[in-house]
């Protein structure tokens, strides 16, 4: 192995240890899969560090599979060690496999906000000794959930015509702390003339239970999506967080029934955006900064990064620049951020000191753990800088919404 990927690799670039490389955990999993390795915690830890980020997949001359590889790794150490998560992460997992249960355990979390409960807590000392400070501080505001229609029916004041029906992906988290996005998604595409159908039966992509090492649930959750979208009028499977995107490309891995046509139809609501036909409708001047964030999940999976550039350049008088160092995670890798809390908090502070650097007014990002985390360091800076969803700032600078 040629090791290219090491520069790469955002936990080798921290711990300078082979063991924190793609090249290492290879050959951990090559070793402890033949016997040569016994599995302890030290090992699974290595292991387990990994982002998923997939830059080192990216670059690779040979395309080696390292995805696959450590999703299999994965599922085998589950095998091995069956509850070596804690019950806080064993609890979230299967929180996120049913709507309903996830909905009352929001429904708590709420209250904890508007009770005043996390701001005596934030303000103490007490949460600042704890463990759990970290853990709390990933907990953004959580406005009043939306609850969604079945359909939201095209404007035809322009085009004078439907375009067709897409169906909008609301996914689990995402559902939850940026609801807003997905209302802003649903009102441009209404405007450029699409319907926009919320079906009812959708659940959680999948994506932490399969790169957690839980194959199964993955699958289970898959066949249900599939069947959700299944209405041969979609001519496209909208989502506006790119992992959840990925994942909902990758079903074809999973399960055979009818995922490839799935899996065809699938994609990032910047990138959909990106290639309508915008007619005559013009956006707003905005003579500000804005400062794009790539997700990997984004950039080194659905390689639609530009796609964000395309459509934000539709603002006239904004300039639009790429955050530095795109090409290193941000840290906010799905359960990465809850279980290694100082491995996000590094690689978040890096992001933070690149954005400070540029001086933005306004930062993009288009996947939800993304901008869970940078949240968290805004929040802690002292840089006055806006976070928000790309379709959230075209919608904001439309100028005329679609009715409601």
């Amino acid at each position: 192995m040629c090791g290219l990927c090491l520069s790469h690799c955002p936990t080798y670039q921290l711990a300078k240890n082979e063991n924190e490389s793609p090249r290492g955990r290879i050959s951990l999993g090559k070793a402890l899969l033949s016997g040569q390795l016994a599995l302890d915690n030290k090992l699974n830890a290595h292991i387990d560090h990994c982002l998923q980020c997939l830059a080192c997949e990216d670059m690779c001359p040979s395309r080696v599979n390292y995805g696959s590889f450590m999703d299999g790794l994965k599922a085998y150490l589950r095998e091995m060690q069956p509850e070596q998560d804690s019950p806080f992460i064993q609890r979230l997992k299967q929180t996120l496999v049913t709507n309903d249960r996830l909905g009352r355990e929001v429904s708590l979390l709420r209250l904890y906000q508007k009770s005043g409960l996390q701001w005596l807590l934030r303000h103490s000392r007490l949460i600042k000794l704890s463990k759990l400070s970290a853990m709390e501080a990933l907990l953004p505001s959580l406005p009043a959930q939306n609850r969604w229609q079945a359909s939201y029916p095209a404007d035809i004041a322009y085009p004078a015509e439907t375009r067709g029906t897409v169906a909008l992906f609301t996914g689990c988290i995402t559902n939850i702390t940026d609801n807003h996005v997905l209302a802003s998604s649903i009102k441009v595409l209404n405007r450029l003339g699409y319907q926009v159908d919320v079906p009812g039966a959708q659940l959680c992509c999948g994506a932490i239970h399969h790169h957690e090492g839980d194959p199964e649930t993955a699958a289970t959750l898959a066949e249900k999506n599939i069947i959700a979208f299944s209405d041969a009028r979609y001519s496209a499977i909208i989502t506006v967080a790119s992992g959840c995107a990925a994942q909902l490309l990758g079903y074809p891995g999973l399960v055979s029934a009818k995922s490839e046509s799935f899996a065809g139809k699938v994609t990032d609501v910047c990138s959909f955006l990106a290639e309508c036909d915008w007619g005559d409708i013009e956006l707003k001047p905005l003579d500000k900064t804005i400062a794009v964030h790539e997700p990997c999940s984004l950039r080194n999976v659905l390689h639609a990064q530009d796609s964000v550039y395309q459509l934000l350049q539709r603002i006239p008088a904004a300039n639009i620049l790429p955050l530095p160092d795109n090409a290193t995670c941000c840290g906010g890798a799905g359960m990465h951020m809850l279980k290694y809390p100082e491995i996000t908090s590094t690689l978040r502070q890096k992001k933070i000191a690149g954005i400070g650097s540029i001086r933005a007014d306004i930062i993009t990002t288009s996947n939800t753990g993304c901008s869970i985390n940078l949240g968290v360091g805004l929040r802690e800076s002292s840089i006055n800088a806006e976070l928000i969803h790309p379709v959230c700032l075209i919608h904001r600078q439309m100028t005329r919404e679609a009715p409601d």
